[in-house]
């Protein structure tokens, strides 16, 4: 879930794909993998506007705005709502990983060409 905002969409079910596919060899071979955790879902009514807006100025250090914002408010909204509030809410990631794997994805250079 934390890759395909950095990866896109087809990159990160392609990988998931092959993920899935990876364990059910390991499986075929004996291997047995534990499942990590489950997020725990979220307060009824959180909002995730206020709640990514919040988690987006911790990371950044201070709140984040700008003439980009300005112009496309919508991914604003979206960067908000959905990455740092549903995405970075999710509790069965520490933020050290998250950020070990945004570094590592945005270091791999898989980008639009």
């Amino acid at each position: 879930m934390q890759m395909y905002a950095y990866a896109g969409f087809p990159r990160s079910l392609n990988a998931l794909g092959t993920f899935k596919a990876l364990l059910e060899q390991r499986r075929a071979d004996g291997i047995t993998d534990p499942a990590g955790d489950e997020p725990k879902p979220l307060p009824a009514g959180t909002n995730m506007l206020e709640l990514g807006t919040a988690n987006q100025t911790q990371l950044s250090g201070a709140p984040v705005s700008g003439p980009l914002f300005d112009f496309a408010p919508a991914i604003d909204r979206f960067l908000k709502t959905h990455l740092f509030g549903d995405i970075f809410s999710r509790d069965n990631l520490d933020r050290r990983s998250r950020e070990i794997a945004t570094v590592a994805a945005l270091a791999t250079g898989h980008h639009t060409r």
